[in-house]
C-alpha cells in the first residue's frame, strides 16, 4: 500500500526533472487531443512549486492546419485570473503535425501561479488533457457541481502579438487546457 510521506512534497520532486515538460497542474491521468478555434487566446493555470529554469515552450500539433499559433506566460493576477504577460514567445507553425518547441530562457518564481497561453489563427488540434480524468481543478466546478471542471479561460483575439495584460472578461473554459507545456532547464 502506498503511503504518502507528508514531509515530501510530490509537487516540489516533479519540477526536480530536467529535460521534462509540464503543463497545467490538473492532476490529469489522461492526454486528450483538442481543436483551437481561429483568433481565441486560451490560458491554464500551471503552480510553480520552486523557483525552476524553464529553456523551451512548446504545443504538440495533433491535427495540422496551414497557419501559426503564438506561445506565452502570465503572471496570475492575484485572483486567480492571468495578469502580466511574461513572455510572448513567438509563433511556431502549424502546417505539419509533431512537436513545435521555441527555446526561452525563462525562470519563474516557485509559489506562484502562472498561465501558459495560446493564441491561434487556425483550427489546428494540439495535444491537451482530458477533462474527463481530471481529479482536481484550480478553478473548481461551477454551481451545478456538474462534470465540467474548469481548465482555464478563452477570450475572443484576434490573432497578432499576446495582450499586455491578459484581457478581462475571459469566459472559463472547460473542454480543454491551453496544451502548452514548459520545459525545464
Amino acid at each position: 500500500m502506498f503511503k504518502r510521506n507528508p514531509d515530501v512534497d510530490i509537487d516540489v520532486l516533479r519540477f526536480q526533472r530536467s529535460q521534462r515538460y509540464f503543463c497545467s497542474n490538473f492532476f490529469d491521468v489522461a492526454a486528450a487531443t483538442a481543436t483551437l478555434s481561429a483568433n481565441n487566446l486560451y490560458a491554464s493555470p500551471i503552480f510553480i512549486p520552486v523557483t525552476t529554469a524553464f529553456d523551451q515552450i512548446a504545443i504538440n500539433v495533433t491535427t495540422a492546419v496551414a497557419g501559426n499559433a503564438r506561445l506565452g506566460i502570465y503572471e496570475d493576477n492575484g485572483r486567480v485570473y492571468p495578469g502580466r504577460l511574461v513572455i510572448d514567445a513567438g509563433e511556431v507553425a502549424t502546417g505539419t503535425t509533431g512537436v513545435k518547441t521555441i527555446s526561452i530562457a525563462r525562470t519563474l518564481q516557485g509559489g506562484k501561479l502562472y498561465w501558459v497561453a495560446i493564441a491561434i489563427n487556425n483550427g489546428s488540434a494540439i495535444r491537451s488533457l482530458a477533462v474527463g480524468s481530471l481529479l482536481a481543478s484550480y478553478l473548481g466546478l461551477d454551481s451545478t457541481l456538474g462534470t465540467a471542471f474548469a481548465v482555464g479561460y478563452t477570450i475572443s483575439q484576434t490573432y497578432g502579438a499576446l495582450p499586455n495584460p491578459f484581457p478581462t472578461g475571459a469566459t472559463i473554459a472547460t473542454t480543454h487546457s491551453s496544451g502548452v507545456f514548459l520545459r525545464k532547464r
